[in-house]
């Protein structure tokens, strides 16, 4: 069975507590932007990976708009013991946003050419009051 994604959260932090919980702060459904262009100092990514015992693999993250995407990689383990297939959170800072126009941001993840999970968020202009 490959690696597969169960979800992937973009949103303000994410993070493991003591006890190994994931802890996800402010999630985010849309971006509401004053003025364009838009600096965002940091968004972060929780993405929970599902993964079979004793699979390893280097995934491909793709994160953007359609003007400035970044790519990174990742390494994801099972657990060498053989024991089930672990849910593992993944938690990635993407720092200094830059977003100049309305668009949609994605964070797309990758085994080898295939996407195996992908979030779309949209940038729109906040409605004047």
């Amino acid at each position: 069975m490959p690696i597969s994604v169960e979800y992937i959260h973009l949103c303000e932090h994410a993070f493991l507590d003591s006890r190994g919980n994931p802890c996800i702060i402010g999630l985010l459904s849309e971006i509401l932007a004053k003025r364009f262009p838009l600096h965002l100092p940091v968004i972060s990514a929780a993405i929970g990976f599902r993964v079979p015992p004793t699979e390893s693999a280097t995934l491909r993250l793709q994160f953007g708009d359609s003007h400035n995407v970044r790519e990174y990689t990742v390494p994801v383990n099972g657990r060498p013991d053989g024991t089930v297939d672990a849910l593992r959170l993944f938690q990635m800072q993407f720092p200094f946003i830059h977003i100049v126009q309305p668009s949609t941001i994605a964070l797309r993840v990758f085994d080898g050419d295939r996407c195996i999970g992908e979030r779309l968020i949209t940038v729109r202009a906040a409605n004047p009051t």
